[in-house]
């Protein structure tokens, strides 16, 4: 089992760098046949509050870069 826990300021909100991180380490834990579950968590008192307003704010605007999220990598 891997613990993959969300740290960040804001109740774990997720921002740009996260939803990054986050898109990025998927690909990797599907390749490691070692993994077979995967406990996601967040630090503190919550789990996450969501999207970030500075992720909303760098995505409202632009069309192509909301489909690019929506696909994933």
């Amino acid at each position: 089992m891997l613990n993959l826990v969300l740290d960040s300021p804001g109740l774990n909100s997720v921002g740009p760098q996260m939803h990054r991180d986050l898109a990025d380490v998927w690909p990797v834990i599907d390749r490691d046949p070692d993994v077979r579950v995967v406990l996601v968590r967040g630090e503190g008192k919550a789990f996450s509050s969501g999207g970030s307003f500075e992720l909303i704010d760098e995505t409202i605007g632009d069309y192509e870069g909301r489909i690019r999220i929506a696909r994933g990598p």
